[in-house]
């Protein structure tokens, strides 16, 4: 969600409306009706540089600290750090492009076993690491 609000003017609601589909942008809209929120990451992309602000987010969220090892291993690497990156279902996944979500996916999802399984969706590539640098090393080998 870009931007989100609440009132009761129906009024202002539907100036909101109209400003969304008139172009303005998420900024714009807090900045013209008080009612309005947005958060960092809809300002980064407006901006149109997300990705270090997503991985900003996600190592900085104390809900995250179970998959902190993971996230730290494949931003320092500069294919998986240049990726959109999300955590679902304790899995870490990245966009192959984050305007073209159908484009598919890059998961590296860790085992009860301690290893991880990485796969590609886009074409169905898969495999099993043992080790956080090799699972990066096997996702990255799914990019090229």
């Amino acid at each position: 969600m870009w931007a989100s609000g609440a009132t009761d003017d129906l009024a202002a609601v539907t100036e909101v409306a109209d400003a969304w589909r008139r172009g303005a942008t998420p900024d714009e809209l807090v900045h013209r009706f008080p009612f309005m929120r947005t958060n960092v990451l809809a300002l980064a992309f407006e901006r149109g540089d997300p990705i270090p602000t997503r991985w900003d987010e996600l190592l900085g969220h104390p809900e995250l600290v179970h998959v902190r090892p993971l996230l730290h291993a494949a931003r320092s690497d500069e294919r998986l750090g240049a990726l959109f990156p999300y955590v679902s279902h304790g899995a870490l996944r990245f966009y192959r492009d984050v305007r073209d979500t159908s484009l598919g996916e890059l998961r590296l999802v860790p085992l009860p076993s301690g290893g991880l399984r990485v796969e590609a969706t886009w074409n169905g590539s898969t495999g099993e690491a043992d080790s956080l640098p090799e699972a990066v090393g096997l996702a990255r080998s799914f990019l090229s």
